[in-house]
């Protein structure tokens, strides 16, 4: 879960350094743009991208983030095969750097003002107005 592990690991180190008393105004403000957005991509997807996903699988995330990342004690909890649980995990690896773009972390990793960290979120602006757009499309009247 490459996408997860490096979200989290920019939005902490983030949210260390926009209370940082040692970075200096400007810089915060570039610091708390890249931290909104690394929020909003966290929020979205363990709140919303992960119910369209079944069950087993959200299950499987849901044991392997709270495990701390271990494969051997989310695959035992479940009663999987450590195969088994890496093909899942993989798939919805698959699924969600489609949904957010390859690249989207790392570019706002790289973004030098706020025009650039929303360049960065471009692609994933537009996936989650088309995944909004859908899921008012399946709601009954």
């Amino acid at each position: 879960m490459k996408i997860l592990n490096d979200l989290q690991r920019h939005y902490a180190r983030y949210f260390e350094l926009v209370f940082s008393d040692q970075v200096n105004n400007q810089v915060r403000m570039l610091i708390s743009q890249k931290y909104n957005a690394l929020r909003t991509i966290e929020f979205f997807m363990f709140e919303d991208f992960l119910q369209t996903l079944p069950d087993s699988a959200q299950q499987c995330i849901k044991h392997y983030c709270s495990n701390g990342k271990c494969l051997i004690t989310t695959a035992a909890f479940l009663r999987l095969d450590v195969i088994e649980l890496k093909t899942i995990l993989s798939e919805v690896e698959m699924e969600m750097e489609a949904f957010l773009g390859a690249k989207t972390i790392n570019n706002i990793e790289l973004a030098r003002n706020e025009k650039d960290v929303s360049e960065a979120l471009a692609h994933f602006k537009s996936n989650v107005l088309k995944y909004q757009v859908s899921k008012m499309l399946k709601r009954p009247y």
